[in-house]
C-alpha cells in the first residue's frame, strides 16, 4: 500500500479527488472496509484540513483505492493566531 497527503478538493458519494502540494490531482474510491463514510469525507472537504490516504493502485480503475483516509494534525503557525 502506498500513501499520499493533500487536500481533498472535490466529494461525490465514496469518491473523491485528491491535491497534493505539487498541485497534482490524484482520483480516489473510498473501499467499502475503510474506516470512513461519505459524509466524513465531505466533512474533511469542508473543513478544508491536509489529509493523508492509504491507498492500493488498481487496473481496473481510474482511480485508486482509498482504504484509509485521515486528518493531518496542524503544522505549528498554521490556523489563527
Amino acid at each position: 500500500r502506498q500513501t499520499s497527503q493533500g487536500i481533498i478538493t472535490v466529494v461525490q458519494e465514496h469518491r473523491f479527488k485528491l491535491v497534493d502540494e505539487h498541485g497534482r490531482a490524484r482520483l480516489f474510491v473510498l473501499d467499502h472496509a475503510a474506516p470512513l463514510e461519505g459524509r466524513e469525507l465531505e466533512r474533511l472537504l469542508r473543513d478544508g484540513v491536509p489529509v493523508q490516504v492509504t491507498y492500493s493502485n488498481t487496473n481496473q480503475l481510474i482511480a485508486a483505492i482509498a482504504h484509509d483516509v485521515a486528518a493531518l494534525p496542524a503544522a505549528e503557525g498554521d490556523g489563527p493566531g
